[in-house]
């Protein structure tokens, strides 16, 4: 029974194909086709993105979807090249050639099934929202920088978003008027197709037959829109065709797409650029950081994903972590580049109506770390920006630890005698002691005031009880008991320490600490809170 359930588990496809019928496939069939009409030319652009040839854009394109469909948990997820995915691949094999980008796919599937295995999915619950948002915006304007040279046809080098910009305006006396023009009009019925699933077309709804009308024009007006990817490359190409006959060299082209599908070969563990050749070690040295940032990076977009579309289910972070681990390292095999199932096509799958992963076959700090992370990713590096957000995230996480939510409070409502209490919520650890410290100070020793040269003591409770509600509590750590083990000695001295409904392994740990700690129900407090007080 376990196998089978592992093996279920395992690959989820198990659990769907039983209950697939023609209704469904019709909506995966559907999804399909839109699906790769947004795929091919988004495939092309990556690969550019990237610097490599576009056809490892569409290697990228093909395998990994059907391996997803067997063992992915999400029907939206598309597997193939992402932006963000395109730009870190270049930062990290620039200056190289294809296998360092084929090595990369393959190193991060192994990294992403590792993590899996090893149920490791929940270290990605640390990178938080904020971090996230600065990260894929750093991104989107890197993205949008990197082809502002290509719009107008310029050459030039450049390895950093201040130089790329430097570069553009040194460079723009040397704009190319078609490729300027093509770009423009490219960009202009983009925009154009983008807005038409949004038309309204006044269409006479009052009886069935206009309803089945209006609501044929909306669909195919919207599929239209969702084509505009694939058609915008179909014209600008038969564009390019027609010119070419009559301009001499009007476009800087892509150049030939090798036909047919790549070798099933091993992903090369050794390349020779240039005059130089690579070892295994030399091309993982040169990738560097690259093997840890483009695996978690994937992995944050997939499970993002999934959340979104999770629809108030349970989601199987390690399942997904696995799946997308067993995708690259296949796809590494094709000559691909690394994969995930980026929003954007995941979007334009609920959208078509998909229903099955077959058819493949935020406060101030926030906005702290969020703009730390957008500005070090533009000026200083991508991977720099992740990991400084994380790092951020990591400064407040230890900040709020050590100021808890728990304040001494004087309780005096006339059903228990006057005392001062903590509700402690969770747990109390080291980095809060010395906050909790000050404030327990701050009671026992009221600082003066000071009025025409003459010091004076405020007016306060001279209550010495303080009762510590634990039932809300769930552990403290050694080094916090330690750090407040004199205070509640002192205080003891002149008042009593009350802990309150509390568990028996906190009682426990108390016990080896604290000398004659006092532990009570709420229904005894009164029996031990009086004697205190009249005496």
């Amino acid at each position: 029974m376990r196998v089978k359930e592992f093996v279920v588990g395992l690959f989820p496809i198990l659990t769907w194909i039983k209950t697939y019928d023609t209704q469904m496939a019709i909506g995966d069939i559907i999804a399909g086709i839109t699906i790769a009409l947004t795929l091919i030319p988004q495939s092309i652009a990556y690969a550019s993105l990237s610097g490599f040839a576009p056809q490892y854009g569409l290697y990228s394109s093909f395998i990994g979807p059907i391996i997803y469909a067997f063992i992915g948990t999400c029907a939206q997820i598309n597997m193939g090249p992402a932006a963000i995915l395109s730009l870190l691949t270049f930062s990290y094999t620039n200056g190289t050639n294809i296998d360092f980008a084929i090595l990369l796919t393959f190193f991060s599937g192994v990294v992403q099934l590792v993590a899996g295995i090893g149920q490791l999915g929940f270290l990605v619950e640390f990178i938080s929202l904020p971090v996230v948002s600065g990260f894929t915006s750093a991104a989107a304007i890197l993205i949008a920088t990197s082809q502002v040279k290509d719009l107008l046809g310029l050459r030039f080098s450049s390895d950093s978003f201040l130089t790329t910009w430097y570069q553009f305006f040194v460079h723009l006396p040397e704009a190319r008027l078609y490729d300027s023009l093509l770009s423009l009009g490219c960009c202009c019925f983009l925009f154009a197709m983008k807005s038409l699933k949004d038309l309204k077309i006044k269409i006479n709804t009052q009886d069935e037959s206009g309803r089945r009308k209006a609501k044929r024009v909306k669909k195919t007006l919207w599929f239209i829109s969702i084509a505009r990817n694939a058609t915008c490359v179909a014209l600008a190409t038969v564009f390019a065709y027609l010119v070419y006959e009559d301009i001499e060299n009007p476009f800087l082209l892509t150049g030939d797409i090798p036909p047919g599908l790549p070798a099933v070969i091993p992903p090369p563990f050794e390349t020779t650029v240039g005059n130089t050749t690579y070892s295994t070690g030399q091309m993982i040295s040169h990738l560097g950081s690259g093997i840890i940032v483009l695996p978690l990076v994937a992995l944050l977009g997939n499970i993002a994903v999934v959340k979104v579309f999770s629809q108030g289910k349970k989601i199987d972070a390690t399942q997904e972590i696995i799946a997308i681990g067993v995708c690259n390292l296949v796809s590494s095999f094709f000559q691909s580049m690394v994969v995930n199932g980026p929003f954007s096509r995941s979007a334009v799958s609920q959208a078509s109506g998909v229903r099955t992963p077959g058819s493949g076959i935020y406060t101030g700090l926030d906005l702290f770390t969020l703009f730390g992370t957008l500005l070090l990713s533009l000026c200083v590096g991508m991977e720099v920006g992740l990991i400084a957000g994380v790092g951020i995230d990591a400064l407040l996480l230890l900040y709020y630890h050590s100021r808890p939510p728990l304040d001494v409070l004087y309780v005096d409502n006339g059903i228990l005698p006057a005392h001062y209490a903590i509700y402690p919520v969770g747990g109390l650890y080291f980095a809060g002691a010395e906050w909790l410290r000050n404030k327990l100070i701050a009671v026992q020793h009221p600082p003066t005031t000071t009025t025409d040269g003459v010091e004076s003591q405020p007016t306060a409770p001279t209550t010495k009880i303080l009762v510590i509600y634990c039932d809300a509590l769930h552990r403290f750590d050694y080094t916090f008991l330690d750090s407040i083990r004199m205070l509640v000695s002192d205080w003891s001295k002149t008042g009593r320490v009350i802990w309150c409904d509390t568990r028996e392994p906190i009682k426990n740990q108390l016990k080896g600490v604290l000398t004659n700690p006092i532990f009570c129900e709420k229904s005894q407090l009164r029996a031990h809170m009086v004697p205190s007080t009249e005496s």
